[in-house]
Parts: C-alpha cells; structure tokens; sequence
C-alpha cells in the first residue's frame, strides 16, 4: 500500500540470537514508526488460528529485487520479532547481513559492515581466546583436584570432564548459539560441578575421622551431601529458568548452558562417581581414601570464632557496600567528558571494530584515538568522541602487547561520524582496500567492480553493504533531487570467510546516463579508497538501550524473587531467604563499586601491574553479575545447610552454632573458592577481551561472595531473629527443664 511500504530504513537493530529452543535465530527491532507499520501488516496478515496445520501466510524479505528469505507470520509483531525455523548459524548471518543491508541504503542506524564472522557478542578470534582459555582453566582444576584428592581426584575428573562434553553435546544437538553469557554459564556449571565434588569428598573425610568403615563412610557422605548439593542446584535452576523465560537473546543463553549443565552436573557428581566407587570397592580394589591434609590441619588447628568478630565486619561491609554503590552512582551519570560506567549497551552510541596496516600496542592506540584532532567538514568541538574507550582485540598471529585489531565505543550514536573521525585520527596506520578499478558494459547500463590490496594488483575482499552505502552516498551528492534512484549490488565469485567479495557487478535501478553513472562510480572509488572499512560499525539507539536496560534489571529481580521464595519453603522460614538475598545485593554494590573504582586505576602503572582496564557494564557483565550472584547464593546455602543439620530440631540459633557450622564447612569453602578462582584467574590472564571483564567481575567476586556467606549471611539470621522464641515460649521450655530436673 503507498506510504506503508516497510523498508530498511525502520530497523534498529539486527542481530543473531537464539529461539525458546535455544536454536539459531536472528532477532530484529524496529524504530516506533516502522514497529507500528509492521503491527499493522502482521496484523492483517495474522493466522486465522492458532492451529499448526492452518493457512499461514509468508512474508518476503527482499534485497536487490530478489526474494531472500520468505519467513512465516506467526502472531503479530510490533517493534520486536524474530526469524526462527530449524537456521544452521551460517544461515542465521546471512539473514543478518541482508537485513542490515537492506536497512543501509536508507538509514545509517546500524553497521554497513557486519559480513564478517562476528557473533552476537564475540568476534571469531575472542571465542578461540575465550575457548582456549577456559581449556587452560579446566585444565588446572583437573590437576588441583588430582593433588589433593588422589583417587577420588581421578573420579572426579572423569565425572567433570564427562559434565562438560555431555553439556557442550547438548547445545551442539540443539544448533544452541554460544555466546559470551553462555560461556559464563558454563564457567558457574563447572564451578557448581566442582563444589559438587568438594561437598561429597569433605563429607567422606569427616565420616573417616569419626572411625567409620570405607564402605560407610561413602554411604553416608554421599547421603549426607546429597540434600546440600540438591539445594545449590536447584537455585540456580529456578534461577537460570526465569533469566530464560525473562530476559532477552543473551540472557537466554546463560540461562540455557547453566540449567542444561547442571542438570547433567547432578547426574555425574551423584550417580557417575558414586557408580565408580562402588565398581572400585566391588572389586576389591579401593581399600583407603587419601587426601592431602596440609589445609584441614592447618584450619582445624583452631575453633575460630567468627562470630565475636561480627560486629565488627557488619560495620566495615555496610560502609564500603555503601562506598561501593555511591561510586557506582555517582559513574551513572556522565562526567564533563561524557564519560560514564555503563556501556552503550545501556545508553546507546556506536562501537567500531577496525583493523590496522600494522600491529600496535594499547597505548599507541590511545594516544591516537583518544586526542581530538579537526576533521574535514567539522569544527573541533563535533569532532569530539565523548565516553570514549579503546581496547585491543587479539587475532590468531598476533603477538602481545600488540594487536592488529581494536575496537572504539563512544556515545555518539552517528556511526558515518564515528568512522570518519577514527579514519582521521588513525589515518594511514588502518588497513585500506582499493577499488582498483571499474567497467562500464558498453550499454553503460551495468559496471563490474574490482577490489585489490592498496598498490597492488592482488585481489581483496569488500563488503556489498559498505559498496552500497558509498554508491546511494554519492547518488545523494550528485542527483539529490532523484528520491527513487538506487542500485543492485550482485556478487561474482566466490566470497571469503566473512561473506565479503573480490569483484561485484552494479545496476541502476532505473535509467541513468552514462556520463551521470560513471560519475557516481568516480566519486565512490575516490570515498572507497580513502575510507576504510570497518569490521564493524554498529549502532545501539538510545530507546533500544533502555529497553535492554529494563530487560536486564526486571531479569535480575525475577531471579531474586526465586532464590527468596526457594529458601523460605526449603528452610521453612523466610529469615533464609532474605538473609541470601540481602547478602546477594552486597555482593553485587561491592563489586559494582570495584568496577566504578577501575576507572580511577586505569591507565596507572597499579592498573597496568593488574591488567585493569576502564571497565563498563554491558551486556557481557550482566552475565558476570549473574555468575557471581549464582556463585554467591551456592556458598551461602552450603552453611545455612550446615547450620540446619547442627542446629537439628532445637528451636534456638545461637552464634555457637553458626560458628561450629562454618567451621566445620571451611575447608570446602575454601577449597571451593581456590578452584574457582583459579578458572577466573586463567581466563583473566589468556581469555582476551571479550571475557576480561567477566574474569575481572569473578576474580573480585569470589573473593566478596566467600566472606560474605560467613560474616554477612549468617550474622543475618540472629539479627532477623531466627531461632529466638517468645517470652511465653521461654517461661514454657524453663519450667519442663525444671520438671525434668525435679
């Protein structure tokens, strides 16, 4: 219908993600008008009824006068949809990339150049960094537990290595997309996995102390173990399920990786390595345990007192959590140089991913692009880049401190203004490609394009969608009062990795003389030559950013709730739940505050020392968070179990009790905490940028979440008045003492 034609130029956004299945699926957004005009056709078009085997009808999405992909119209669809139907992840980049051409010649809201392999939040080279490392980290827990575990390490490794190929199985036979939060959801899958492990063989070590048989002593540490590590599970299930049902495309990976895994975490620590120990002991093969005793000797030496100290850490944690989440605020809001803590995940702008002619370090790279310099066209102060920051990217080849990679976020939300400032800045240090040369057909109705490497005549690869922006750019220039005139840009030849091509053929898509084609195709080669392309150029709109924004906290919140609501039924009292859920959000402003700080330390030689960068929250450190908080709630529910078990059916709490019940938990805690950060530590140290900041959050947030379930959780429970009884009830239980005396 005139005026409702549905183009390009509403997207907002395009990007791979996954489906209610965790299969590939690409996910788009619309602008208001364009989400009302698609409402209005989805609408009209909608299936008559919800029946599997009725009428539907189609949709065709179309690029260069050619239908693309032709998806089925299942409900009405408004600013938000996606595009799902059994998609390989090749397919899925492919329906990503004609979108956002199509999207391009129209409106320069989101990247002219994202043929490449870059997933929804990692590019290729950062999930091999994130991939390997991970490996390492997986690596070194296996050797840590075979140390101190001996034969009981060896099963347990059976049964870590068997969790995690069972769990990557899985997502690769459901087509799953890993991205970075799935990769982090793994992370807390094998930390639960481990501390799985720890629980059964801690317990198997106190039944031998106490003088019982190998064969009872598995027995009962095995059942003795099992409702804890039921617990810890379960919470991070209910967990990991409302973060799927309520989060967006990438929360929905974390939630997916983590539930599958743990899952599949309870079959192998319970049942696999139970297995293995019955078929050793059947066998008469397995006559004694052996564990490295330095650390039990060591920390059982004494009866510490954690709670006559208390008071005094209460104090200490209130003010820096409350230190933390003020910092945390106060990096809220920009700073005279637009600078702030969250990333424009969460208050839109641009990120751009360029390449250089030749590898440089960190600090060459920031002396370039972060001093404002003039630009063509532009006075000084719009040629600023506020909330400016520079990272590395490491591509296989590369050698540290230098990279050939990098990537720029800035709140500017004008990506052609991002690219034309980056390209000042850095000039002749990016990698350029050519338009080497191109060919009118002898009608002058069509020209073959042909792209080399910079004074050469080797070919190299362009992308179409940058071809395109270029040719509508200079069409603009040159003939702006022709609304309608565009241009087909069709392939020839075989594309490389990234869908990008060495030769194109271009066609009017309507009457143009020759003299006025060659013109525009003049122009283009100069902007082509004297405009790199990008790796990426994508815009996140500030609607958009806080529609992400909203997603993530009400996420958050959700799982909150279900951590509360599960504690209070386990543990019959809601006291539980809120003390979990209250020292949830210490842990999570403490680290938020550290996070803030990391902006001050930065760029210093303590920063460097560290490897401390200006650390932003996004997306990526949403999923850190939720790591962490999952982490956090799986070390409190292994005291409160403890507290319970020693606690038995006396309706008092006192601090005795909650002391022997951390004491007597300490060494698993500690172990467990050592496992765990010894991953992080590894993917901090090798896992590149794309988990830096998720390492960063977990290497502090161990640290905070183990302190925390001794000093914080726990004292809680005797402040809210658990295990106190009435005056009434106290006169009662004396005289029956009395009597029993008497």
């Amino acid at each position: 219908e005139p005026g409702k034609a549905i183009t390009g130029a509403y997207l907002a956004q395009v990007r791979p993600g996954a489906d209610e299945r965790g299969q590939p699926a690409v996910h788009f957004t619309f602008d208001t008008e364009g989400g009302n005009l698609f409402g209005e056709l989805t609408s009209l078009n909608r299936p008559a009824s919800k029946s599997e085997v009725g009428f539907k009808r189609q949709l065709a999405i179309i690029l260069d006068s050619q239908i693309q992909s032709a998806p089925v119209i299942q409900s009405v669809i408004y600013s938000q949809g996606q595009i799902s139907g059994g998609f390989t992840p090749k397919k899925v980049e492919e329906l990503v990339t004609i979108l956002r051409a199509g999207a391009l010649p129209a409106t320069l809201k989101f990247p002219p150049v994202s043929e490449n392999s870059m997933g929804p939040t990692l590019g290729a080279d950062t999930i091999y960094w994130g991939t390997l490392s991970v490996g390492l980290a997986f690596l070194a827990v296996l050797i840590f537990m075979l140390f101190y575990y001996r034969f009981a390490g060896i099963v347990a490794c059976v049964a870590l290595l068997a969790n995690l190929v069972l769990t990557v199985a899985f997502m690769v036979l459901v087509n799953a997309t890993f991205t970075l939060p799935g990769l982090a959801g793994l992370v807390l899958m094998l930390g639960m996995a481990v501390d799985a492990n720890v629980l059964i063989y801690e317990r198997l070590r106190e039944e031998r102390e106490r003088g019982a048989s190998l064969a009872l002593a598995l027995r009962n540490g095995y059942d003795r173990a099992f409702p804890t590590i039921i617990d810890t599970h379960l919470s991070s299930i209910f967990t990991a399920i409302v973060l799927y049902v309520g989060g967006n495309d990438q929360l929905k990976g974390f939630g997916i990786s983590l539930t599958v895994g743990l899952i599949i975490s309870l079959f192998t620590s319970l049942y696999m390595t139970r297995t293995m120990f019955d078929f050793w002991l059947a066998k008469g093969w397995l006559h004694k345990l052996s564990f490295f005793q330095g650390l039990v000797r060591m920390l059982h030496r004494h009866h510490w007192d954690f709670m006559g100290i208390r008071y005094y850490w209460f104090t200490a944690t209130i003010v820096l959590t409350a230190l933390g989440m003020g910092l945390f605020l106060w990096r809220l809001n920009p700073d005279e140089k637009g600078r702030s803590v969250m990333n424009i995940d969460f208050i839109g702008g641009t990120a751009y991913t360029g390449k250089l002619a030749q590898p440089m370090t960190i600090e060459e790279l920031r002396n370039k692009l972060e001093k404002n310099v003039p630009v063509p066209g532009m006075s000084l102060q719009e040629s600023d880049l506020p909330d400016i920051t520079v990272e590395q990217v490491f591509a296989r080849g590369d050698t540290p401190p230098r990279s050939s990679f990098f990537t720029v976020r800035t709140a500017v939300r004008d990506p052609r203004k991002v690219q034309k400032i980056i390209n000042t800045r850095l000039g002749d240090a990016l990698a350029y490609i050519e338009l080497h040369k191109y060919t009118l057909d002898k009608d002058g109705k069509s020209a073959v394009l042909e792209f080399t490497k910079p004074k050469s005549e080797e070919p190299d690869f362009a992308s179409r969608a940058q071809v395109m922006m270029l040719l509508n750019e200079e069409k603009a220039n040159l003939l702006p009062e022709d609304k309608q005139l565009s241009f087909h840009v069709y392939p020839l030849g075989e594309p490389d990795e990234k869908g990008r091509y060495a030769r194109m053929k271009v066609e009017p898509t309507q009457a143009l003389s020759r003299e006025q084609f060659e013109k525009i195709l003049a122009q283009t080669k100069t902007a082509f030559d004297t405009s790199p392309q990008p790796e990426r150029l994508e815009n996140f709109d500030a609607q958009l950013a806080a529609n992400t924004q909203e997603r993530a906290m009400y996420a958050i919140l959700a799982s909150w709730a279900a951590i509360l609501l599960y504690l209070w039924f386990r543990f019959g009292n809601w006291t539980f739940g809120a003390a979990a859920v209250l020292c949830l959000l210490h842990d999570l402003f403490f680290t938020l505050g550290i996070i803030a700080a990391a902006h001050y330390v930065h760029g210093t030689w303590l920063g460097n020392l560290l490897g401390i960068s200006d650390f932003k929250i996004d997306l990526p450190a949403i999923a850190a968070l939720l790591t962490l908080v999952g982490y956090s709630v799986n070390d409190t529910i292994v005291v409160f179990d403890r507290i319970r078990e020693v606690r038995g059916k006396n309706p008092l709490l006192t601090p005795a009790m909650i002391n022997d019940s951390v004491n007597q938990t300490l060494t698993r805690t500690i172990l467990s905490s050592m496992t765990v950060w010894l991953v992080v530590i590894v993917l901090y140290a090798f896992g590149g940028e794309g988990v830096h900041l998720f390492a960063f959050v977990m290497i502090v947030g161990v640290i905070v979440g183990t302190y925390s379930s001794i000093y914080i959780a726990s004292p809680l429970l005797l402040i809210f008045g658990e295990g106190t009884v009435s005056e009434r009830e106290r006169a009662r239980l004396q005289q029956m003492a009395a009597a029993a005396e008497a």
